[in-house]
């Protein structure tokens, strides 16, 4: 029997890096409107902490899909705990610090969570430069990519590679959802968060990254024409799974929605860009580089973000944009087109004040 917990804050969790980490009331808002989702990969006798059991119900049905598992509140966990509850896996959205904290409060044993060193791994490994390094370096080495992305511990460092580029994105190492990110340049094309050039509150920011947090990524702005994404399985033994293709919009950074279908007809989409041989090859070498470089230092989903971008006359696959060491929605939408149903239809999150995960007909997000 698991437990399974929806987190969506872990990824500021995770760069706050504390014991104790409050969440904006957006991130409160999904994670109360949403905390159902594990249901969709959960066995019958599983449980899924949720805040409210009748909202959670309410919520996955309205989504007329099907859902496993047993939906407990903290006060029903807590009580089947002390009734002799034993669980056998505790898995989280994504593992830091602060839910490893709630997971004691809560009473369960510490030799179901990770410990302070497995910590310290996964959010090493999450840091931006990680991947950098580990990921998108390598798989450059296949043809018909593209992709750039240097630590810069200075301002001065920042303009040069600015100067180099023309046009930057700025990314705080560990940072999500748009959260720590800045463009720099004229030919960014976004609505919010772009200068012209370093103003001195840009200066400010930059400094503020790289004191908490060591460095700030800077990567060359791209002419992006599809996000998308592939989702992988790490079983802690040195064993990655490739699990399937995300095929996802996203404005400024921020997650919009995602594109429901098999595997054959969102690998189509993608091959009006690039060759499905492309695609394949990369899914190979993402495999063979996650497997021997996260070894047995994380057990769980992950996903690593791409994009299709144009170079001059032809359309190139940057393979690694980030890593994300927990579940995605990528994981949500490939639960979700399971059902044949689902074929085209667009998953997405309503705006606030509802933060509500939503399926509509429509055929592109």
């Amino acid at each position: 029997m698991k437990l399974f917990v929806f987190n969506p804050e872990h990824d500021m969790a995770l760069a706050s890096n504390l014991l104790h980490f409050t969440p904006p009331r957006a991130a409160c808002l999904i994670r109360r409107n949403m905390d159902f989702l594990p249901s969709l990969w959960a066995e019958p006798e599983d449980i899924i902490l949720v805040e409210d059991n009748a909202i959670a119900e309410e919520r996955a049905q309205q989504l007329n899909i099907n859902y496993n598992g047993k939906f407990f509140t903290r006060d029903m966990l807590q009580q089947q705990l002390l009734s002799g509850l034993v669980l056998d896996a505790v898995c989280p959205w994504g593992w830091d610090l602060n839910i490893r904290n709630d997971m004691l409060q809560y009473g369960i044993e510490s030799d179901l969570l990770p410990d302070s060193s497995s910590l310290d791994a996964i959010r090493k490994t999450s840091h931006r430069r990680w991947a950098s390094e580990n990921l998108l370096l390598p798989l450059r080495n296949i043809n018909g990519t593209t992709g750039v992305s240097c630590a810069a511990s200075t301002v001065d460092e920042v303009q040069q590679l600015l100067s180099l580029h023309g046009s930057v994105v700025l990314k705080a190492p560990w940072s999500g959802s748009g959260r720590g990110i800045r463009y720099v340049g004229k030919r960014c094309n976004v609505s919010r968060k772009r200068y012209d050039s370093l103003t001195s509150h840009l200066k400010g920011w930059i400094k503020n990254v790289i004191k908490e947090q060591a460095c700030v990524m800077v990567e060359p702005w791209y002419d992006k024409a599809v996000d998308l994404g592939m989702e992988f399985y790490a079983y802690g033994n040195g064993s990655v799974k490739y699990s399937g293709l995300s095929l996802f919009h996203a404005t400024d950074g921020v997650y919009d929605g995602n594109i429901l279908g098999s595997e054959d007809s969102l690998e189509a989409r993608l091959c009006r860009f690039v060759s499905a041989d492309l695609l394949h090859e990369v899914a190979r070498e993402a495999v063979a580089l996650l497997s021997s470089r996260l070894h047995k230092s994380y057990q769980g989903p992950l996903g690593i973000d791409m994009i299709i971008v144009r170079d001059e006359s032809k359309w190139l696959l940057h393979p690694c944009v980030e890593l994300n060491l927990r579940a995605t929605m990528g994981h949500v939408a490939l639960a979700l087109s399971r059902n044949k149903s689902m074929e085209g239809k667009l998953m997405h999150i309503t705006a606030a004040p509802d933060y509500c995960l939503k399926i509509s007909s429509v055929s592109q997000p």
